[in-house]
């Protein structure tokens, strides 16, 4: 039965892929079997003082334990089931965080040697200046676009979602925040600074801290600027299967 749930839930988990309009597809795949395997673990794989107290009983031929009089949670305590789902969850996690991975292709360094600045000594001539134009720019287009297609997505269990938002955050934040501290303080835009400087690293922290579910983030404009943007952020997509 345990084999038959794992192929159904991947099955499910595949045609969110299918779907060539949605650019989310692949995250919401991810995230469902995220959910879901997550879920089962957390439901029948035993604890580990539950697994103490096993060897102190008898076990069923199927692998698993009774719980007729004593009011314990059904449980499949057969090694390869926790095995296997945790394998499967910790390749859906992996693969779901390189969704923000490319967000750090931005953050590369500028060679200070190289840059040229106007007649007034501030403001960085037009070449210099787009060298950091180009970088603030794209890191807001993208994240602007991951954060509208993964806002949408809910986690339930508020442990497993400040697991995932805590890593998303070492994925680029703070690669993000050494960027945006050094690079901001220089002149690069003469009229649309603050445009490219639309996300400061403590709005995306809270930003991130709102993400599954888990707050709103208010005053937050996702609208189209200069420097990058993107939609709304849509509504709660569940992605737990009803097991």
């Amino acid at each position: 039965i345990a084999k038959c749930l794992l192929n159904s839930l991947k099955t499910k988990a595949l045609n969110y892929t299918k779907v060539e309009e949605d650019e989310g597809g692949f995250a919401k795949s991810n995230m469902f079997m995220i959910n879901n395997t997550y879920y089962l673990l957390q439901q029948l794989a035993p604890s580990k003082k539950e697994k103490k107290r096993q060897k102190e009983k008898e076990q069923n031929e199927d692998g698993t334990t009774s719980t007729a009089n004593d009011g314990e949670r059904y449980q499949l305590t057969a090694k390869w089931f926790e095995e296997q789902i945790r394998a499967i969850f910790e390749s859906e996690k992996v693969k779901y965080l390189s969704h923000w991975e490319a967000i750090n292709m931005h953050l590369t360094s500028v060679d200070s040697a190289g840059l040229e600045y106007q007649k007034n000594k501030n403001l960085l001539s037009l070449d210099s200046g787009r060298l950091f134009k180009e970088r603030f720019k794209g890191f807001n287009e993208d994240f602007a676009k991951l954060y509208r297609i993964h806002h949408q997505l809910a986690v339930i269990d508020p442990a497993l979602r400040r697991d995932l938002q805590t890593s998303i955050k070492k994925v680029f934040l703070s690669r993000y925040e050494k960027f945006y501290v050094k690079y901001s303080k220089v002149r690069f835009s003469k009229k649309n600074q603050q445009e490219y400087l639309r996300f400061p690293p403590p709005k995306v922290h809270q930003m991130l801290d709102a993400l599954y579910g888990g707050g709103m983030v208010m005053g937050l404009d996702m609208t189209s600027s200069s420097s990058g943007g993107g939609g709304g952020s849509g509504s709660a997509l569940g992605t737990q299967a009803s097991l």
